[in-house]
């Protein structure tokens, strides 16, 4: 926990989650990321969204929380903030395998309309 703004790094039950810096649905946030930058979707239009289902998240669990994902509180803004952090270091993870050529004709479709 850090003691200088009382907000738990990692979440260490599922009520935690959305209070703390890290939860259980952070590695899906990184892996959303890297999927969609194999894949080739372009960077701006999955900044917006990612910033945008962050906002939606929040709005749709303030301030009650949210049966669907177990929270009891709406989503601080530490995990709001790392949540699209991870979208992005993801994102740059997928681009970078995409760049260096790695065979994905397995692993996703062409870019659409909207790829690079």
């Amino acid at each position: 926990m850090d003691e200088e703004y009382g907000i738990p790094f990692l979440a260490s039950t599922p009520s935690q989650s959305n209070q703390a810096v890290l939860d259980a649905w952070s590695p899906v946030h990184g892996l959303v990321g890297v999927v969609s930058g194999v894949w080739g979707i372009n960077p701006w239009l999955f900044l917006v969204l990612a910033v945008s289902y962050e906002w939606w998240e929040h709005l749709k669990e303030y301030p009650k929380g949210n049966a669907f994902f177990g929270t009891g509180e709406s989503e601080w803004r530490a995990n709001l903030v790392m949540d699209v952090g991870l979208n992005c270091a993801g994102y740059a993870i997928g681009a970078w395998l995409r760049a260096r050529n790695i065979p994905t004709s397995e692993i996703g479709p062409e870019p659409g309309p909207f790829g690079t």
